[in-house]
């Protein structure tokens, strides 16, 4: 039935669309393909503010290590929720390998 679907596809002249979802993985990535702002407003997400802190610097200076830790877990969360948990994906995004971004999760 899955290949016989496809087939059947504009076979009459008429332009058709399908959509095949095999599994979890196809899913996420029709996910991510969709633009935000092809959807309707009420399902469009509004970006959370961000918690990073501003990157001016203080008369009083910073605290440097806290501050690169905080950015680094920001990323590292938006690029999980981008990826629906996918950490290889997650990874990727980040320029990290996979296995570097477990053992910063592991830190958290």
């Amino acid at each position: 039935a899955y290949y016989q679907e496809v087939g059947r596809a504009g076979r009459d002249g008429l332009p058709a669309d399908t959509l095949t979802l095999y599994g979890l993985d196809d899913i996420r990535l029709r996910r991510r393909q969709i633009d935000a702002t092809d959807l309707p407003p009420d399902l469009q997400v509004v970006p959370e503010e961000s918690s990073t802190p501003s990157l001016a610097l203080p008369e009083e200076g910073v605290d440097l290590p806290s501050l690169v830790a905080q950015i680094e877990k920001e990323m590292i969360t938006r690029a999980l929720q981008r990826t629906d948990n996918n950490k290889g994906a997650a990874a990727r995004l980040l320029g990290l390998k996979r296995t570097t971004l477990v053992e910063k999760l592991k830190r958290f």
